[in-house]
């Protein structure tokens, strides 16, 4: 609890979230960010169920893998606390609250967790990225390919000023630039395409065997991730297969 406390003061201070008094509230969930540490968000379960699914389509893998031929320089670009960027009509935002052990908040911005938040941020990304087809946005994951260094000198700058234009800033020590290869979305890109991180795939191969059926859905879900959208064939994930 000391880590959410600790996380909802740094919101409270920031704006991001604020304290309600009105009569909607979710339990506190915890869930790992991609780095280390913890992200306090809400278990929207109820919420969820009674919101209206947002069709909008996020992207995958295999969206852009034909755009980066020709291209030796690659950055993945990681965006700094990117869906604070979205704003939640006024009228709506007591449904965000989160109840804890030292008080109920809620979110004036979007909010990890909410059932379209995915949806929503792609949408907004998509039009901040409108008429750039030099990189390839997933969520607030951007990979940016170039054929040489200065070309990708030229595009990086680029970019940065249009997401500045929209008040969105990248987490350098976390991304990587000018790299002749690189890793987004769980797959290794560089100038011969993209394919699984090695780990990933030893990952599958090495799975216990589902003994339930919530065992066998969990599976399932992750061998769909790899399979539908990254185009390996089954087989070739089967210890002893040939490549």
């Amino acid at each position: 609890m000391r880590i959410a406390k600790a996380e909802f003061e740094a919101m409270l201070r920031e704006g991001i979230a604020c304290r309600s008094d009105g009569p909607w509230a979710s339990p506190l969930h915890l869930v790992p960010k991609k780095t280390e540490g913890w992200r306090p968000c809400g278990n929207y379960h109820a919420l969820n169920a009674r919101t209206i699914q947002d069709r909008y389509p996020v992207h995958h893998i295999q969206d852009f893998a034909h755009r980066i031929y020709g291209c030796h320089v690659f950055s993945v670009l990681d965006l700094v606390k990117a869906y604070t960027q979205i704003p939640v009509n006024p009228d709506d935002a007591p449904k965000t609250a989160i109840i804890t052990p030292f008080g109920l908040f809620k979110f004036p911005f979007m909010s990890f967790g909410l059932r379209n938040d995915g949806q929503t941020f792609q949408r907004f990304i998509d039009e901040v990225v409108r008429g750039i087809d030099f990189c390839f946005v997933n969520l607030d994951d951007i990979l940016v390919f170039s054929r040489n260094a200065d070309e990708h000198h030229t595009h990086l700058r680029l970019l940065f000023q249009r997401l500045d234009d929209h008040g969105l800033h990248v987490n350098v020590p976390k991304s990587t630039l000018g790299a002749s290869v690189v890793k987004f979305l769980r797959h290794e890109v560089s100038s011969e395409g993209t394919r699984p991180l090695p780990q990933r795939i030893s990952d599958l191969q090495n799975y216990p065997q589902p003994t339930t059926s919530e065992d066998l859905r969990r599976f399932l879900g992750v061998l769909n991730f790899y399979i539908l959208q990254t185009f390996l064939a089954p087989r070739s994930l089967l210890p002893g297969s040939p490549p």
